[in-house]
């Protein structure tokens, strides 16, 4: 199915404006059936780690004036300070890299939805200790900074 793009500008924020909310309900990771999400997050660190010594910063700077009001009508506008941006290139080939470790690994990069309260209806869930197949009845939850996997079919 092709998907027109939006013409006007009300309907591009819109849709720019439902992309951010639709973030908001879905936590991206990477995943891998029977592992633990510490598993992962060290899978993820070690592979971040190998990325930056496979492609390290290479960092340009840039510097350049901001300008004030003139002091007087008719004079140039005054330097009110320099601005300096620190622009790494290679960014985006390091993030590659780590992305390409990670599939090595056998990692997929799924985005599993946060549970609604209308699912978990004041039921109680067992935290998952591996990741198991995706259905519809894993979703995520938030509990003291960190992200829990719960199945649904399974409460306590």
């Amino acid at each position: 199915m092709v998907t027109k793009i939006a013409q006007t500008p009300k309907i591009a924020a819109l849709l720019t404006l439902s992309s951010l909310l639709v973030g908001c309900v879905d936590m991206t990771t990477y995943y891998k059936t029977g592992t633990t999400l510490d598993a992962i997050s060290k899978a993820e660190l070690a592979c971040a780690r190998q990325a930056d010594i496979d492609v390290p910063p290479r960092i340009i700077v840039q510097t350049y004036p901001i300008y004030g009001p003139p002091p007087k009508p008719g004079r140039p506008p005054v330097i009110r300070y320099w601005k300096t941006d620190y622009i790494d290139l290679n960014e985006a080939r390091r993030a590659r890299a780590k992305a390409h470790c990670m599939t090595q690994a056998g990692y997929d990069r799924v985005s599993i939805p946060y549970c609604t309260d209308d699912q978990i209806n004041g039921q109680s869930f067992r935290p998952l200790s591996k990741t198991p197949p995706l259905d519809g009845s894993i979703c995520a939850v938030r509990r003291d900074g960190q992200r829990l996997l719960i199945d649904l079919d399974k409460p306590l």
